[in-house]
């Protein structure tokens, strides 16, 4: 979930923002995307 504090903001000298990093739980991200792997390997196995 996108929340304030995970949004920071990359400005110009003038503070103007200029982009956006989302941080997020990369281990968590890294778990879910082994999971899909796993359900489409068992989906190919049927």
């Amino acid at each position: 979930m996108i929340t304030p504090k995970n949004i920071e903001y990359v400005t110009d000298e003038k503070g103007t923002k200029k982009s956006v990093i989302l941080k997020t739980d990369f281990e968590r991200m890294q778990e879910e995307l082994e999971d899909l792997e796993d359900a489409l390997a068992l989906e190919k196995c049927t």
